[in-house]
């Protein structure tokens, strides 16, 4: 599979690695799989139910709370200021977004 790239991301999908600026992120699995639905499902806001039955699965029973959680730890190691995001936007009452280029 070909790498994906985003603004300075990079997504290697053969070795399962993440960069951000050249650096490996160190995502866990679940952090990973997040940030490649994102990056392979842009231009558009998707609700916590459409990220659960991607990442996870239909079948896979997982709390809203865990989306945020597992965001906010994706956040974390991606954004370099928290109040001006760079790649992931909440919108209010909806879900989550990639920021546009």
């Amino acid at each position: 599979e070909t790498d994906l790239t985003y603004k300075t991301l990079r997504i290697d999908r053969n070795a399962k690695l993440s960069y951000l600026d050249g650096e490996e992120l160190g995502l866990t699995r679940t952090e990973f799989e997040i940030l490649q639905f994102f990056l392979t499902h842009r231009n558009r806001i998707y609700s916590r139910q459409e990220i659960i039955a991607s990442v996870w699965g239909e079948d896979v029973v997982v709390s809203n709370r865990t989306i945020d959680t597992n965001i906010t730890r994706l956040r974390k190691k991606i954004e370099k200021d928290s109040k001006n995001p760079r790649y992931l936007q909440t919108v209010r009452g909806k879900g989550y977004m990639l920021l546009p280029e």
